[in-house]
C-alpha cells in the first residue's frame, strides 16, 4: 500500500486452497518468504514485481506452521534514501495481510 492507503502490489501465488501466512524478509532485501498452510509450499517472492523466485515443497498438506529465514532482518533499521520505497511497501503489505486475516477470522466466527 502507498502512503494514501492504495494497494500498489498484491501477492497471490497459485497452487491450492489455504492462505499465505508469515512474511519473512530475505537478507537480499528485494524478496520475502511466505508459506501456504494448506499445501505446505514455501514461496520466495520478489517484492517489487510479485514474481515467484523460488518454491519449496516442504512437508505436504497441512503441516507447514512457521517460516524462519537465516539472516532475515529482525529489527527496525533506518532506511537509506533508496530503500524507503521498499520499506513503505513492506509495511503496507504487512498491514494488508493483518487486515485480510482479521476479515477471514470474522467470517469463520460468523459461520459458527
Amino acid at each position: 500500500m502507498d502512503a494514501a492507503g492504495n494497494v500498489v502490489q498484491t501477492y497471490s501465488p497459485s497452487g491450492g486452497a489455504g492462505e499465505l501466512f508469515s512474511l519473512n524478509l530475505d537478507p537480499d532485501g528485494t524478496s520475502f518468504w511466505t508459506g501456504n498452510d494448506s499445501t505446505g509450499v514455501l514461496y520466495k517472492i520478489n517484492i517489487a514485481s510479485g514474481a515467484i523466485e523460488q518454491t519449496i515443497n516442504t512437508c505436504g498438506a497441512d503441516c507447514l506452521f512457521g517460516v524462519s529465514v537465516y539472516g532475515e532482518i529482525t529489527e527496525a533499521q533506518t532506511p537509506e534514501p533508496g530503500q524507503l520505497g521498499t520499506s513503505l511497501a513492506l509495511i503496507g503489505l504487512l498491514a494488508f495481510l493483518g487486515y485480510r486475516r482479521s476479515k477471514l477470522n470474522t467470517k469463520a466466527v460468523e459461520k459458527v
